[in-house]
């Protein structure tokens, strides 16, 4: 009888030992996010199929140091932002941190800066006198739908709807630009030189006539708001980390010298 108690007691302690074993192989088990990339170059670059940009570059880092495992997904920006907004483990790219989205999101770490100005032909500029943001509302302006320069014209209570063509994505406008079927679009000039350079333009094709003060977006790589907190804690810790060694400058500095002489 001692014998088997004793065989008993041995028996539950190992499966006991499983169990254990297998909760904590299931609690470290790295969960699978959902990565959301639009093409906004050279922040978050789609392609040939591959998701690249600098935004791709940090994610890569912090998942080194956080293990977890990643989907990516390429969809246009309007159905990105609307999964990020519902889905849990859910992370966009290059998202711009602005007071309205402030408490929508969890907000990793920034990756860039948009400064907005407003652009036309090279050889129209002289036709142009803007110099405050209402004058604007005398021209045609093209813009992708849901970005936030389409809301602030809309807000803007002089400005004509009919002047604004909406478009799926940027080069679309820029399109509609070249082709003089608008006469002006916004966009950021790093931004603004590599889709120039990608679509066969020069930089010199287009002009600048306005700089927008007021609008400067800093880009963030974002997580969805019902996305466990240690999963975003994990993320932000590891940000940090590449931030204060001095990674991340080293790898920004790095990026941008490559992206200069590509774009050359």
């Amino acid at each position: 009888m001692k014998r088997y108690l004793s065989s008993l007691l041995i028996m539950m302690l190992l499966f006991s030992c499983h169990v254990c074993s297998k909760n904590v192989d299931l609690k470290e088990t790295p969960q699978r996010l959902e990565v959301y990339a639009n093409h906004i170059p050279p922040y978050s670059i789609i392609e040939n199929g591959k998701i690249l940009g600098f935004s791709e570059l940090v994610l890569r880092r912090l998942l080194e140091k956080t293990q977890y495992q990643v989907n990516y997904n390429q969809i246009n920006w309007a159905r990105a932002y609307k999964n990020i907004s519902s889905e849990q483990y859910a992370v966009m790219l290059a998202l711009s941190r602005i007071p309205k989205r402030e408490a929508l999101f969890h907000w990793i770490g920034k990756i860039g800066q948009i400064t907005p100005s407003v652009w036309c032909k090279s050889e129209r500029a002289k036709e142009f006198n803007i110099i405050f943001d209402h004058d604007i509302s005398a021209y045609t302006f093209a813009e992708v739908r849901g970005f936030r320069f389409h809301r602030y014209l809309e807000s803007l209570d002089s400005f004509p709807k009919k002047n604004l063509q909406l478009t799926q994505d940027k080069d679309k406008a820029i399109g509609l630009l070249m082709k003089e079927r608008v006469d002006l679009m916004a966009g950021d000039e790093l931004v603004l030189r590599w889709r120039l350079n990608a679509l066969g333009y020069r930089f010199t094709d287009v002009a600048r006539v306005y700089k927008f003060t007021s609008t400067i977006n800093d880009l963030y790589i974002a997580i969805s708001k019902n996305t466990p907190l240690e999963i975003v804690e994990n993320m932000q810790q590891a940000y940090l980390e590449l931030e204060t060694s001095g990674q991340l400058a080293k790898l920004h500095q790095s990026w941008l010298e490559k992206l200069h002489m590509e774009n050359r």
